[in-house]
């Protein structure tokens, strides 16, 4: 009798199948975004390592915000580009995202994030196409609602963080402030660890 209600143990497959996974809703997102900002600061007493400050910030700003994908993108020596470095899905696990966006038009979204310093939503098809964002770059980011803010170390930007979802939720005034707050953060956890010079 009980042995009719015994289910079978999932498989590896299952297990790590993320397209199947429901994503809880966080209920107090404030609440949550204050913890990840707390061990955002405590890290900066136990690690040097950009990356995990990095990979740690992307995967709280996804799960908390609630970004199907945010990345990552590092500005080339040059200043001509920024080419992606880090993915991370609205899980937090790293995925395989390549994708290098110039900045040779001045007018650009991703240009004026870095120069002034400031974060973006783009969330309308007119507010993509004042974005500017060069071919082939325009078409993959056409269907998502899109964050930008600046990564910086000792006010000097080094990349942009590029949040993106999917759904008809448009990002709003507090998320975007959210967003920014939570970058900036990182910006300030980034200097505190970088070598004084």
């Amino acid at each position: 009798m009980l042995i009719d209600f015994v289910k079978d143990l999932p498989t590896t497959s299952e297990l790590t199948d993320t397209e199947s996974l429901v994503i809880a809703e966080i209920t107090n997102k404030d609440a949550t975004q204050l913890q990840a900002l707390q061990h955002l600061t405590m890290m900066t007493s136990t690690s040097k390592d950009i990356n995990e400050f990095i990979e740690y910030t992307l995967s709280q700003a996804a799960k908390i915000l609630a970004f199907d994908i945010t990345g990552f993108y590092l500005l080339s020596g040059l200043k001509q580009s920024v080419n992606c470095r880090l993915v991370v899905n609205r899980i937090g696990n790293r995925i395989d995202y390549s994708l290098s966006i110039t900045l040779n038009e001045h007018s650009s979204v991703a240009h004026l994030v870095l120069s002034a310093q400031t974060s973006v939503r783009i969330n309308s098809t007119k507010e993509h196409q004042e974005a500017k964002f060069p071919f082939p770059t325009n078409k993959l980011f056409a269907d998502y609602k899109i964050a930008l803010a600046p990564v910086q170390i000792k006010h000097k930007s080094i990349g942009i963080v590029i949040a993106q979802r999917n759904s008809d939720d448009e990002i709003t005034a507090d998320e975007l402030n959210n967003f920014h707050f939570f970058i900036q953060h990182l910006n300030i956890c980034l200097t505190l660890i970088s070598p004084n010079k």
